[in-house]
């Protein structure tokens, strides 16, 4: 739920919003025992959360809980977070109903979003689950892609591409469509 994720990772009336910039040296210590290996090539912002809703960061497909600065999925916890999906106790017992051993907060809602906590305790999301892209078994956010074609070369255009994921029997297969800048096609 998006929703739950974005309350989550606001900032607080009055304080603004807080980023900061990863770069891969600083991804380092969320690849190193993250659930599998990240990459991040370039700087980024990041957005911290508005704080007092209870957070966990966990490892997708496991329960067990992340330490800091280890990069997994986000759940969350809080009178923000809905109760379940209409009319889909299934759908619900499973995104809604997850539960920590040992937790006494009841339920926590999977948000399918990834995210770091800090050494300060603020949540950083850098993306989610399902549009993950993995390349010879390393995982790459779908921006990070578009990214590194669009500064390739001075003549695509920034903001004009997008990347696509086609399944063969051979395996996935990544297509980038990038638009050129229109001076660039006279040369």
């Amino acid at each position: 739920m998006a929703e739950a994720t974005v309350m989550v990772s606001g900032s607080p009336r009055g304080r603004g919003i807080v980023t900061r910039v990863a770069s891969a040296e600083d991804a380092a210590p969320c690849r190193r025992a993250a659930w599998r290996r990240w990459r991040l090539p370039h700087d980024r912002r990041l957005r911290a959360p508005v704080g007092g809703e209870q957070v966990a960061i966990r490892r997708p497909g496991n329960a067990g809980r992340l330490d800091l600065l280890r990069i997994g999925e986000i759940w969350v916890a809080g009178p923000h977070v809905a109760e379940g999906y209409w009319r889909s106790p299934e759908a619900t017992h499973q995104v809604f109903g997850a539960r920590i051993a040992g937790d006494e907060a009841g339920a926590w809602l999977r948000t399918g979003d990834l995210g770091f906590v800090d050494e300060t305790g603020e949540l950083y999301v850098t993306g989610r689950i399902k549009e993950m892209i993995i390349i010879r078994g390393v995982n790459h956010y779908p921006q990070d892609i578009e990214y590194t074609v669009q500064h390739a070369h001075p003549a695509l255009r920034p903001n004009a591409g997008s990347r696509v994921r086609r399944a063969r029997p051979a395996g996935e297969r990544l297509i980038v469509v990038q638009e050129i800048e229109r001076t660039a096609g006279a040369k």
